[in-house]
């Protein structure tokens, strides 16, 4: 197992698909390329291999070193054989790999969290540790066309508004990470990869029908693909508008500057200012606020009540927010308030 010296080596259409990934990379990346080392999330599985692959290859035209990642969520008994697999492959292609592990089933029963996100907060926290390391500048995930139009649907069915609708974004504001393949289809992976004669495991869990991620991905998608047979194209397409859309409402909504909060760690949106405002707009400035706040996704139902409230001159209406944060509409703000506030209520008098 190895992989060609010199990016030219390769035939011409897996030089094709280095360069086209690596055009969305140079524009997507939040932090430049050269120098450093790039961090690859590597799991063993095909998209993962691609990617390592694709890494290494790049890598030397930009200066830089990779490190391969690889966390084991113990969720299946045979994750240890995935985690000798990767070490397995890094030797051979001389990668140096960092390894972690964590209990997921028991840290989701005692954070009271589904699997999919106690696996994604100890990954991730393990991710945030591999960056810390000196040298470290970027982390690099696999997500691909297929994952992205499973996460739009995702979104879809949850009630995701625009333009969060699109899907995942390319890259992380609060991380430095970067999705080379996410509009690149997962046929051209696996082109990708067999052209180059790399092994990987297939994740049993995948074919799994009691999750719904799974029963989109294996019902769902295919019946789309059936009317839609560019499905993927379309699924980029929304994505490509989506982070236009993001990217303006980002820019309208850098012109209203949050203060810090006060001393009871409130936060204070002035009636006037919002009544001159679009609704669209509005709407992001309180999910702007919620997000100073702590974590916990708004339900859309929620913020649109919030709204409607504000519009039609309400006072003194509470809204419940997630993680035990809330909005209080006072006389002369809108009052954000964190988990815990034990404030006095007659402050809507006073604002």
């Amino acid at each position: 197992m190895h992989l060609p010296g010199r990016l030219q080596d390769l035939a011409p259409r897996l030089v094709r698909f280095v360069l086209k990934a690596e055009r969305f990379l140079v524009e997507r990346a939040p932090v430049p390329l050269t120098g450093g080392r790039w961090c690859v999330g590597f799991s063993g599985g095909l998209d993962s291999t691609a990617l390592l692959a694709f890494a290494a290859l790049l890598a030397p035209r930009h200066g830089a070193l990779v490190l391969a990642a690889h966390f084991d969520h113990r969720l299946r008994p045979e994750s240890g054989q995935d985690a000798a697999h990767c070490a397995a492959v890094c030797r051979e292609l001389g990668i140096p790999l960092v390894t972690a592990s964590g209990d997921v089933a028991a840290f989701a029963a005692a954070r009271g969290l589904g699997l999919e996100e106690a696996g994604r907060e100890l990954r991730y926290d393990f991710f945030r540790k591999v960056l810390a390391e000196p040298g470290a500048c970027l982390l690099l995930l696999a997500h691909h066309a297929g994952d992205l139009a499973e996460d739009q649907l995702l979104r879809l069915v949850r009630g995701t508004g625009w333009p969060e609708l699109g899907g995942m974004a390319a890259a992380r504001a609060d991380l430095p990470v970067v999705r080379p393949f996410l509009l690149t289809p997962r046929r051209a992976i696996e082109g990708f990869v067999t052209g180059l004669a790399l092994p990987w495991r297939e994740d049993a869990s995948n074919l799994a029908r009691d999750r719904r991620r799974n029963r989109l991905r294996h019902e769902v998608l295919p019946l789309l693909q059936k009317e839609n047979p560019s499905l993927a194209a379309t699924s980029a397409r929304l994505w490509r508008l989506a982070d236009i859309d993001r990217d303006y409402f980002d820019q309208q909504l850098s012109a209203f500057p949050l203060t810090e909060p006060g001393p009871d760690g409130c936060f204070e949106l002035h009636r006037a200012l919002l009544a001159g405002l679009h609704p669209a707009l509005r709407l992001r400035l309180y999910k702007a606020v919620m997000a100073r706040l702590g974590p916990g996704q708004v339900r859309v139902e929620t913020l649109l009540g919030l709204d409607a409230a504000l519009s039609s001159g309400a006072e003194g209406k509470v809204f419940q927010l997630p993680g035990g944060k809330s909005a209080l509409l006072g006389k002369r703000t809108v009052i954000f308030r964190p988990a815990g506030y034990s404030g006095i209520d007659s402050r809507q008098h006073e604002r």
